[in-house]
């Protein structure tokens, strides 16, 4: 349902040179196909980031422990909704269910 929004790598082959060597084919054929063009998308590219850099909030994004423990009560949510269903269901995992009526008188 939730997955987490960052990148985790799964290529076996990924290492940060690979991505350097990428970025670096990218602009020889930007500058290739128009060269004035990849100037302006360079530069536009530049006062975007630096616009977002000075206007940016500061905002605290959590931490890697945090976001393991909502995974994991998440993965453990979704075990239990389909044992619910049909699953296999052991007496040493059931607990009362109890349900209290209560008429307060204020």
């Amino acid at each position: 349902i939730l997955r987490a929004p960052n990148f985790r790598p799964r290529w076996r082959f990924y290492h940060w040179s690979t991505a350097l060597i990428g970025f670096l084919i990218c602009t020889v054929v930007l500058f290739v196909i128009s060269w004035w063009l990849a100037i302006v998308c360079i530069v536009v590219a530049g006062v975007l980031y630096k616009y977002i850099e000075y206007r940016g909030d500061e905002t605290d994004w959590g931490d890697g422990l945090r976001g393991l423990r909502l995974q994991q009560a998440l993965d453990s949510l979704l075990t239990l909704e389909n044992q619910g269903r049909g699953g296999i269901r052991h007496t040493k995992n059931w607990r009362p269910q109890i349900l209290a009526l209560v008429k307060l008188n204020l």
